[in-house]
């Protein structure tokens, strides 16, 4: 990906001022590949300082090499979740990199969703992003904990055989269950797979169950 004109001129400055730091920037940048854009935003306009001065390039330099730290943070915990290895984990990155863009979150929380999702369910591509980013957002804004958000969802979409192109419906359906009956999500999900084999004998579909559960409840 070409470097902003704005992040060329960081990355120069700061290779005048310190090799050192220009060095530290540019690897930075190279591993975060589409983030910079985040790291740039908020580099060029450090404490209200012009981006060409030498205060405004050592603290965007900074905040470059931490967000550089918690990417490698964030990918190390995506190989250790799903131990995948080469082109496997690369892909596995670029669906961190595209959910990391597209909803307001953590690179740990999306690091988390991309190696849970993967090792649950074994997602790859645009329906683990899909997944991910609607975990995130129903931990967000209803409260919950985002791993017992994935965690009840992959068991419930497992023991209920959901096709990864219905995932994405099934996950809305018991989102907005949950915002209708204020039953919690990660609680819907759970009774819906703990009383499933049941649930399935009498002939109820998953959103059904869903729905009965969160009336009992």
């Amino acid at each position: 990906m070409a470097k902003n004109k704005t992040l060329q001129t960081i990355v120069q400055i700061a290779g005048e001022i310190s090799p050192t730091l220009g060095k530290s920037i540019e690897n930075a940048t190279d591993k975060l590949g589409g983030l910079n854009l985040k790291a740039l935003a908020v580099g060029a306009a450090v404490g209200g300082i012009a981006v060409a001065t030498g205060k405004a390039v050592i603290e965007a330099g900074k905040y470059l090499t931490d967000l550089g730290s918690e990417f490698d943070a964030a990918a190390d915990a995506i190989r250790i979740s799903s131990g995948a290895t080469g082109e496997a984990l690369e892909g596995l990155l670029d669906d961190f990199d595209e959910i990391y863009k597209s909803v307001p979150t953590t690179m740990e929380a999306a690091s988390t969703a991309v190696g849970d999702f993967n090792t649950f369910l074994g997602l790859t591509g645009p329906a683990l992003q899909e997944i991910s980013k609607q975990a995130i957002m129903a931990s967000d804004m209803l409260g919950e904990d985002l791993s017992g958000v994935i965690k009840s969802s992959s068991e419930a979409i497992n023991l209920w055989q959901i096709d990864a192109e219905n995932m994405s419906d099934a996950m809305n359906y018991v989102f907005k269950a949950s915002q209708t009956t204020g039953v919690g999500f990660t609680q819907l999900m759970t009774k819906a797979q703990q009383f499933g084999p049941q649930l399935q004998d009498l002939g109820y579909s998953f959103e059904e169950s869903v729905a009965l559960i969160g009336q009992l409840e």
